[in-house]
Protein backbone atom coordinates (compact mmCIF):
# COMPACT_ATOMS: atom_id res chain seq x y z
CA UNK A 1 0.00 0.00 0.00
CA UNK A 2 2.99 2.55 0.77
CA UNK A 3 4.11 2.05 -2.57
CA UNK A 4 0.80 2.59 -4.02
CA UNK A 5 0.65 5.87 -2.15
CA UNK A 6 4.66 7.03 -3.44
CA UNK A 7 3.55 6.25 -6.73
CA UNK A 8 0.27 7.98 -6.37
CA UNK A 9 1.70 10.75 -5.22
CA UNK A 10 5.36 11.26 -7.47
CA UNK A 11 2.57 10.50 -10.46
CA UNK A 12 0.54 13.97 -9.19
CA UNK A 13 4.14 15.76 -8.71
CA UNK A 14 5.32 14.55 -12.24
CA UNK A 15 2.35 16.16 -13.67
CA UNK A 16 2.33 19.10 -12.44
CA UNK A 17 6.11 19.79 -13.44
CA UNK A 18 4.76 19.03 -16.48
CA UNK A 19 2.09 21.48 -17.32
CA UNK A 20 4.60 24.09 -15.45
CA UNK A 21 7.20 23.59 -18.22
CA UNK A 22 4.40 22.90 -20.95
CA UNK A 23 3.71 26.48 -20.20
CA UNK A 24 6.43 28.05 -21.46
CA UNK A 25 6.07 30.08 -24.85
CA UNK A 26 8.63 29.01 -27.59
CA UNK A 27 8.98 30.72 -30.94
CA UNK A 28 6.39 33.03 -32.73
CA UNK A 29 2.80 33.44 -33.04
CA UNK A 30 -0.76 35.13 -31.28
CA UNK A 31 -1.84 34.60 -27.46
CA UNK A 32 -5.50 33.86 -28.65
CA UNK A 33 -7.52 35.17 -25.65
CA UNK A 34 -4.89 36.51 -23.44
CA UNK A 35 -5.61 39.62 -22.34
CA UNK A 36 -2.99 42.53 -21.45
CA UNK A 37 -3.37 44.48 -18.69
CA UNK A 38 -1.55 47.72 -17.36
CA UNK A 39 -0.99 48.02 -13.94
CA UNK A 40 -4.06 50.11 -12.92
CA UNK A 41 -5.76 46.91 -14.01
CA UNK A 42 -7.21 48.43 -17.42
CA UNK A 43 -6.99 46.60 -21.07
CA UNK A 44 -4.45 47.31 -22.65
CA UNK A 45 -5.19 44.71 -25.63
CA UNK A 46 -6.20 41.55 -26.69
CA UNK A 47 -4.70 38.28 -28.38
CA UNK A 48 -1.30 40.42 -28.46
CA UNK A 49 1.63 38.91 -30.80
CA UNK A 50 4.87 37.05 -29.17
CA UNK A 51 8.23 36.87 -30.45
CA UNK A 52 9.91 34.45 -27.80
CA UNK A 53 13.32 34.71 -29.71
CA UNK A 54 13.43 39.21 -29.42
CA UNK A 55 11.28 38.57 -26.32
CA UNK A 56 8.73 41.29 -27.47
CA UNK A 57 4.75 41.57 -26.97
CA UNK A 58 3.02 43.29 -29.59
CA UNK A 59 -0.27 44.67 -29.11
CA UNK A 60 -2.30 45.61 -32.30
CA UNK A 61 -4.91 47.60 -30.45
CA UNK A 62 -3.60 49.61 -27.93
CA UNK A 63 -5.83 51.84 -25.28
CA UNK A 64 -6.10 55.70 -25.51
Amino acid sequence: MSRFIAGALFGCLLGIVGSSLAANIVGTGKLDGWTVLDDDGDTVCVSPEVNADKKEIKCALLKD
